[in-house]
């Protein structure tokens, strides 16, 4: 199940009979960059993807959807495979948990970091998020602020305020709610 978001975005940005430029100009993107993630050169960060979908006037969940729109999505993390996960360029992997739900609010995302492959980053977009630690330790940036987190342990923030994560453990796995 690998989701082909540059290709969605790609086509998304042509219904909308806006050129790359113009996408690029109102999401605050490069060109370059733009293409690249439309020829799934380069992998878009969450806050890309959120700037992205906001500039075409989509939901972030709508360039992650792979399938029919329905009211109830069942999702089992053991079924989540490698496919399933849309590789950043900061390192970490992200899975959609709820991308096909009719009108969502709220994206769920799956976040899996590795030691050595998570670079640090600073990403910054509207809306808000509550974060869930579900394996292993890693220290969670919120504006100035860096908190260690563990397993249970919790934070909920503004996403204009720059943030990101760095694993402690060989492996982190967390829940991320983008509102």
């Amino acid at each position: 199940m690998s989701i082909d978001v540059g290709s969605k975005i790609r086509k998304i940005r042509l219904q909308e009979q806006m050129t790359l430029q113009e996408l690029a100009q109102r999401c605050g993107c490069s060109k370059s960059m733009l293409s690249k993630i439309e020829n799934s050169v380069a992998s878009p960060s969450i806050a890309t993807l959120s700037k992205i979908s906001k500039a075409l006037g989509i939901k972030m969940c709508n360039l992650l959807d792979e399938s029919n729109s329905q009211t109830c999505v069942f999702t089992s993390l053991s079924s989540l495979d490698d496919d399933s996960f849309i590789k950043s360029n900061e390192g970490y992997r992200f899975a959609p948990l709820a991308a096909n739900f009719v009108n969502n609010s709220m994206t769920p995302l799956l976040i899996r970091g590795k030691i050595g492959e998570v670079i640090k980053h600073e990403l910054v977009h509207n809306g808000e998020e509550f974060v869930m630690v579900l394996k292993g330790e890693l220290i969670f940036q919120v504006g100035n602020t860096e908190y260690k987190m563990k397993e249970k342990d919790c934070i909920y923030f503004n996403s204009t305020e720059k943030h990101g994560m760095i694993p402690l453990t060989e492996t982190v796995e967390y829940l991320d709610v983008v509102l």
